[in-house]
């Protein structure tokens, strides 16, 4: 709970207290001097109390789930609850459970997309041809089956603006699908590009954005009118790769591949502005060497910070959007490649490294960092997504599995 909620409860707990005694005093008639005296007392009492810090104090106020494995393979819901104050990073127990794709081991799963209105995760099939989105459902813990017209693959993935719709992307036909899971229908729509499209955004105005990094455009397709607009970054050979909306403003970010973060500015025809991601003080190079920017992430409130997963820097840097300025974490794991990126409720940061058998979590006010071991050994988990109770979920596209990381705190004495 954050704190300023916290102290309104516990102000409106006081008021309660004094309100119901003093009720009492008076139903047994005493005298109203004395009714006074103990009125004053009590209040002070309550206010000293209200004084010392909650810290040990459990408040559960948050229901969540936690979810178990059983011999069904499925999700048994326990209740459980999120502690007002967040425990350390070096005091949460971290379980992992996967949930194999029903077949032949033939699907390749790449992109988690969390549906709040449906509680279920979405992942795309990029087994060539397999044709179909899954849908895995949070509360039976089933697979579900959604064959899609006129589509060979599904790599990446975005709901529209209302959440209730899916946008994604083919890239061997180079085709952008609207796929509405209530009607069961597909429309499909031409992308005109050569090159490859690697991501996914909706902006405000519900356009959808894509990424193609091989040819250095950027693409935005009307909903309303059904058309593609193509924008060239200014940077030659800049490598598009991650796009992000910041919901607060509505302003598009891009991480280039050779070493750039660009945004794009809806309000002012669409200005782009770029800004080098210099190598951080961690770095065992001494000079201006551009990494890898890959990934962006930006919380869905308000927040002047975008999380931006350096690739060949092994490691993870914030951009603040006022300051202008860069900050990079301490590098997790130096054979890590990073990847996608979710946060848990807790505010700690998850990051894919889809080389490695490992998922990484970093506390950002401190930088600290831990890593999780994935049951499987090659798992190559390159994007996450987070449910609404915080809990964070990858595909494992090499292990033919959905996985999910819920965390407990650990019991003090």
């Amino acid at each position: 709970m954050p704190p300023r909620k916290a102290e309104r409860v516990k102000y409106h707990i006081n008021i309660v207290c004094i309100v119901s005694m003093t009720s009492v005093f008076i139903d047994l008639s005493f005298p109203l001097v004395i009714i006074a005296i103990i009125i004053i007392v009590v209040v002070g009492l309550i206010l000293s109390l209200s004084s010392f810090p909650l810290y040990s104090v459990k408040n559960y106020l948050i229901p969540s789930f936690v979810l178990h494995k059983d011999e069904t393979n499925s999700l048994s819901p326990t209740s459980a609850f999120a502690l007002s104050e967040s425990p350390r990073l070096s005091q949460l127990i971290f379980h992992i459970q996967e949930f194999a794709v029903p077949g032949n081991n033939d699907s390749i799963p790449l992109y988690p997309l969390y549906d709040k209105n449906r509680n279920t995760i979405w992942l795309g099939d990029t087994a060539i041809d397999s044709s179909r989105i899954l849908a895995f459902n949070l509360k039976s813990g089933k697979f579900m089956e959604h064959k899609l017209n006129g589509t060979s693959i599904v790599t990446v993935m975005a709901f529209d603006h209302n959440n209730t719709d899916i946008w994604y992307v083919d890239p061997l036909l180079k085709r952008l699908g609207h796929y509405d899971p209530s009607a069961n229908t597909t429309k499909l729509y031409n992308i005109p590009t050569n090159g490859t499209i690697s991501r996914i955004a909706i902006d405000l105005k519900n356009n959808v954005w894509l990424t193609s990094p091989n040819t250095n455009e950027l693409l935005r397709f009307n909903t309303r009118e059904k058309n593609f607009t193509v924008l060239n970054l200014p940077t030659t050979n800049a490598m598009p790769i991650g796009i992000a909306v910041d919901r607060s403003s509505g302003m598009i970010w891009v991480a280039e591949g050779i070493g750039k973060l660009a945004s794009i500015d809806p309000i002012k025809n669409y200005k782009i502005n770029e800004y080098p991601v210099l190598v951080g003080n961690n770095s065992s190079h001494n000079n201006n060497t551009h990494y890898t920017p890959t990934e962006l992430f930006i919380r869905p409130s308000a927040s002047n910070d975008i999380y931006i997963s350096e690739h060949d820097n092994h490691t993870v840097s914030i951009f603040n959007i006022i300051s202008k300025t860069f900050k990079t974490y301490p590098v997790f794991n130096p054979k890590a490649l990073p990847f996608g990126m979710a946060m848990d409720m807790s505010g700690y940061l998850w990051v894919a490294e889809h080389t490695t058998n490992k998922i990484a979590v970093i506390d950002p006010k401190t930088g600290l960092s831990r890593e999780l071991v994935i049951p499987k050994p090659n798992p190559y988990v390159q994007f996450l997504t987070s449910d609404s109770q915080g809990n964070i979920w990858f595909a494992e596209q090499l292990g033919n599995s959905l996985g999910v990381i819920t965390s407990s705190p650990t019991k003090t004495p």
